[in-house]
């Protein structure tokens, strides 16, 4: 529907998000997302954000 929304988030056993082989298999699935039917185009993907402080 339009206007609906989501949130993705990224979580790892040990590290963070952005460690090796995690922070380079989130393009890949953000891909994946953006081509699926219905998905929105025009939204582009900012780098990872830290968790709370």
């Amino acid at each position: 529907m339009a206007g609906e929304s989501g949130r993705i988030v990224w979580q790892v056993g040990d590290g963070k998000v952005t460690d090796g082989a995690a922070d380079r298999g989130m393009p890949a699935a953000l891909e994946r997302v953006a081509d699926a039917p219905g998905a929105a185009s025009g939204s582009a993907a900012g780098p990872p954000c830290a968790g709370p402080a």
